[in-house]
């Protein structure tokens, strides 16, 4: 019998225990293109010496496999419900949220505040926003109570920004019309000019953040890998994701899951069927780098970057228990078009170390709508380029935690 590649289909599914065959059904389906199984082991040199000059037996091992492969980033299209690779995600070191209610969370303080001993600052309001946003509350004149002023920025909707707002202790100010606010509680002493605080809102949906290295729930995957004829199993699998969004394509997540060698079967691929809907293209996906939404960018990634290693235990089948990810320095990267200094500072963002919000969005329909969010960019190479005699930066860089921890790439699906 001919294999056949073309004839395919990948099921995936959570592990309750590492390494645990979850059963799985085409109920787990997840759309991919074709790839192939990567299986490795370790070979292991027997020390039996005989006569003559021939080498040993050699045995197998540890047993691996990996599993690489991409998938379109298109959500479940019912706002509320996990769109199939989110529990991808979940196994390459992200925590599930759902949000059946909007949502204001507290207001995060900027890089390099100031700081105001004594100062209280706390969110309020119920927030009727269809979209997430997020407010930039800046101190415009510094002062006591009731002279200090503040500027409010919505990143995501400019029609909602306002100036001159006198900051008066304990008195709530409006984030724009959508009903959030901030109060600012200090009982002496001035705020300061160029101090400023992030408010985060969102609508009912479903949230990924990066799981707490302490304390936190981490996830597994096992896989059925059917691949003309054949049945490939792996479990106990942890991995990396990386989002590339280039302007006017579909958006495609990259999976590289590592995982415990189960088994090899015969095994006939199963008849599924994916529907007719069909992924948006990266277009007015409301990029803002800052405040600033004017910046012409080709492409932006993200990626988890995380380290995967075994967990050996002589207890565990092969001898390994699972994988597991030990540390994770996830990252980003845009192509801008060059602009001055005054327009757009680049070099200084990069010479100073300034860490700033970067967000976009893929698709329209509410739904399939996947915003992502990084909290705390900070730019750690700018690469110029020459590209049809236009200077182009291509900027790399690592996507930071803010103080709250735990917040460095955020995927929001509404």
């Amino acid at each position: 019998m001919t294999i056949k590649t073309n004839a395919m289909l990948l099921l995936a599914g959570l592990e309750s225990s590492p390494n645990t065959d979850p059963t799985l059904t085409t109920a787990d389906a997840v759309p991919t293109g074709k790839f192939l199984p990567g299986y490795n082991f370790q070979e292991l040199q027997r020390l039996i010496v005989n006569k003559g000059i021939d080498a040993a037996k050699k045995l197998i091992g540890r047993e691996t496999i990996d599993f690489v492969f991409e998938t379109e980033l298109m959500a479940s299209g019912t706002v509320g419900v996990a769109p199939v690779w989110g529990k991808l995600l979940e196994a390459c070191g992200f925590t599930k949220s759902a949000l059946a209610v909007a949502a204001i969370e507290d207001p995060i303080d900027g890089y390099e505040n100031t700081g105001l001993t004594g100062l209280a600052v706390a969110k309020g309001g119920a927030f009727t926003g269809t979209s997430p946003r997020i407010y930039k509350i800046t101190i415009t004149t510094g002062g006591a109570s009731g002279v200090a002023e503040a500027s409010v920025t919505c990143i995501k909707d400019a029609t909602q920004d306002s100036v001159e707002n006198t900051v008066t202790t304990a008195t709530p100010i409006n984030l724009g019309d959508e009903g959030a606010t901030i109060t600012f509680t200090f009982a002496s002493g001035n705020l300061v000019e160029g101090d400023c605080w992030y408010v985060y809102c969102y609508p009912p949906g479903i949230r990924y953040r990066p799981t707490a290295g302490v304390g936190g729930t981490w996830k597994t995957i096992f896989f059925y890998h059917y691949l003309g004829g054949l049945l490939f199993k792996g479990g106990g699998a942890m991995g990396n994701v990386t989002l590339p969004a280039p302007a006017g394509e579909i958006a495609k997540l990259s999976f590289d899951f590592k995982s415990v060698f189960s088994a090899i079967t015969d095994a006939a691929v199963p008849d599924h069927d994916f529907g007719s809907r069909v992924p948006e293209i990266v277009e007015q996906a409301d990029l803002h780098v800052d405040s600033d939404n004017t910046l012409v960018v080709e492409n932006i990634t993200v990626e988890s970057n995380n380290t995967i290693t075994e967990k050996r235990n002589v207890n565990a089948t092969q001898g390994i228990e699972n994988f597991r990810i030990t540390a994770r320095d996830n990252q980003f990267a845009i192509d801008p078009e060059a602009k001055t200094e005054a327009e757009f500072a680049f070099w200084e963002k990069l010479r100073s170390r300034i860490e700033i919000p970067i967000s976009f969005k893929v698709g329209a329909t509410p739904g399939n709508i996947v915003h992502v969010q990084i909290r705390r960019a900070v730019f750690d190479a700018l690469g110029p380029s020459d590209q049809d005699d236009t200077l182009r930066y291509g900027i790399t860089g690592q996507c930071r935690p803010t103080i709250a921890g735990n917040d460095n790439i955020e995927f929001f699906v509404c």
